[in-house]
C-alpha cells in the first residue's frame, strides 16, 4: 500500500507498453520521494546490486531516476528501467521493490 495503484504504464490501458516502470507513491510529497530515492540507493548498495542512477534506459544495465517535472507539467515518479541483463541484480531489484511495497521506507 506504499505505492500508488498506478505504478506502471500498462496499468493505464492494456495496449500501453513501456521499457520502464513509473513508480508513484500513494501519499506523495517531495520529502517522501526524496526518502524513497535515498532508501533505494542505500538498499542497492547494501545488497550489492548493479544499478545506475541516470536518465537513459534501453541498455544492458539497470537504471533508476527520480522524475520531478514542474508542478504544472506533470506528476513526480521514480522511473526504474531494467536492462536486458537478467541475473542476480535484476532479481534483486525486483525483490527490493517488492519489499518496499510491503514494508515502506519512512
Amino acid at each position: 500500500a506504499v505505492f500508488s495503484d498506478r505504478s506502471h504504464p500498462s496499468l493505464f490501458a492494456p495496449q500501453m507498453e513501456a521499457p520502464f516502470c513509473a513508480i508513484e507513491l500513494r501519499d506523495p510529497s517531495p520529502e517522501r520521494y526524496t526518502a524513497l530515492l535515498r532508501t533505494v540507493e542505500d538498499e542497492i548498495e547494501r545488497r550489492g546490486l548493479l544499478a545506475t542512477r541516470g536518465g537513459s534506459f534501453g541498455f544492458r544495465g539497470h537504471r533508476y531516476e527520480l522524475i520531478e517535472p514542474d508542478l504544472d507539467k506533470g506528476r513526480t515518479f521514480l522511473r526504474v528501467a531494467l536492462g536486458w541483463r537478467g541475473g542476480w541484480s535484476c532479481q534483486g531489484l525486483c525483490e527490493l521493490f517488492a519489499a518496499l511495497s510491503h514494508r515502506g521506507f519512512d
